[in-house]
């Protein structure tokens, strides 16, 4: 049974989203319709993550994805801001 937030339409972030289970997390809620921010501190990697998401989307999901560091609060501050101005509120 799925959670009630994962639903179409929707916002998540995802950190450490340039592989693993982060990057089949994305993927499987951009397929559900999600949108969904992804980040990652290593910049490569996240670009070809990206291109995997975008590749793996519904039609009426949006993929941001973004270079951060999450043990840097000043980092996180704005990219929370950035995803609100983005996406307005979400999920988790």
């Amino acid at each position: 049974m799925m959670h009630s937030a994962l639903v179409a339409g929707r916002t998540a972030v995802i950190t450490g989203a340039a592989s693993g289970i982060g990057l089949a997390t994305a993927k499987k809620f951009a397929a559900m319709g999600m949108n969904v921010c992804i980040t990652d501190i290593t910049d490569l990697a996240l670009q070809a993550a990206a291109h995997e998401v975008n590749e793996a989307a519904s039609p009426n999901s949006s993929v941001l994805s973004i270079t951060a560091d999450v043990s840097d609060s000043d980092t996180m501050i704005t990219l929370a801001e950035t995803v609100r101005q983005e996406f307005g509120d979400v999920v988790f």
